[in-house]
Formats: structure tokens, sequence, C-alpha cells
């Protein structure tokens, strides 16, 4: 389901040391080749 380069962030070391990583899943049901997610997400 998901691509290896999905821990994208994790490769680059943008992650903090101590940060809980915890995967989502998105669905979008629209149709189309490729979609991108970004954003911020707090507690």
């Amino acid at each position: 389901m998901f691509s290896p380069s999905m821990d994208s962030a994790r490769d680059v070391g943008v992650v903090a040391a101590g940060t809980v990583l915890i995967p989502m899943r998105f669905v979008w049901p629209y149709g189309g080749r490729s979609v991108y997610l970004s954003g911020s997400f707090t507690r």
C-alpha cells in the first residue's frame, strides 16, 4: 500500500529525537494518478 519512500521525513533527518511517528491512512476516492498531502498536524 505504501511506497518505500513514504518515510521520507525520517530519511532526511527532519524528525526531532524522541518524536513519535504515527502512520495515518489517507484515502482519496476522487481518482487521479497521484495525490500529495502536506501540512502541519498537532494534537
